[in-house]
């Protein structure tokens, strides 16, 4: 599937020894990915895909609404916002939906660029496992670092009472997460035409190509 060139970032990390880049996209784990990529393994950063092409790319992807909720959660708190909390607070925020890079969709990243020359890990559970086997095999690397410290907004308790907050506010109030779910429907399509949408780990596994 070709992703249509429309509002591209074109930002990646590339691998010194193969023809492979990474393209974070906020709240993905791009912050732990540029420091096993960057400071650990040398990758070096790049900055348009257009120019320099790679032959492949890693991507991870993640659930659009626990997206939306982590990338609301960094960009209010960041704020420093007075009572955050509160409902007409929580209704500003469902009403806007997209407040900077955190919250845009997550195919705004990969414009211009073929979902056949991407190599995709869910944002789940099973992601230090499957960047570990991954990268050891491609960067012919046998004492891997550690992978196990991805940092999450729930470690941060302003930032896991605002996401509380923001889920009990919808549940009281769904008329809110459709619309919600409608800014992210390309989002929402791009999961599921690679087949990581509701699927099995080992669907999962298999689709990363391993």
């Amino acid at each position: 599937m070709f992703i249509s060139d429309t509002n591209n970032y074109g930002h990646y990390i590339s691998s010194p020894s193969s023809n492979i880049g990474y393209i974070p996209i906020p709240k993905n784990a791009s912050s732990f990915m540029r420091e096993i990529l960057a400071k650990n393994l040398n990758w070096v950063k790049e900055y348009d895909y257009k120019s320099h092409p790679r032959s492949q790319y890693y991507i991870i992807l993640r659930d659009p609404f626990e997206r939306w909720l982590a990338g609301v959660a960094q960009y209010i708190t960041n704020h420093d916002y007075l009572n955050y909390t509160n409902d007409k607070i929580l209704q500003f925020i469902c009403n806007h939906i997209q407040f900077d890079q955190h919250t845009e969709l997550q195919i705004n990243f990969l414009r211009g660029l073929h979902t056949n020359d991407m190599v995709f890990f869910p944002f789940n559970k099973n992601l230090s496992m499957l960047l570990k086997l991954h990268i050891m095999k491609n960067e012919g690397i046998s004492n891997y670092i550690d992978v196990n410290n991805i940092n999450i907004s729930n470690n941060d308790p302003a930032k896991f009472k605002l996401k509380t907050a923001l889920r009990e506010y919808l549940n009281k109030n769904p008329k809110y997460l459709q619309p919600i779910k409608d800014y992210y429907s390309e989002d929402y399509k791009l999961i599921c035409d690679i087949g990581m949408g509701a699927a099995s780990t080992q669907s999962q596994l298999r689709a990363i190509k391993i």
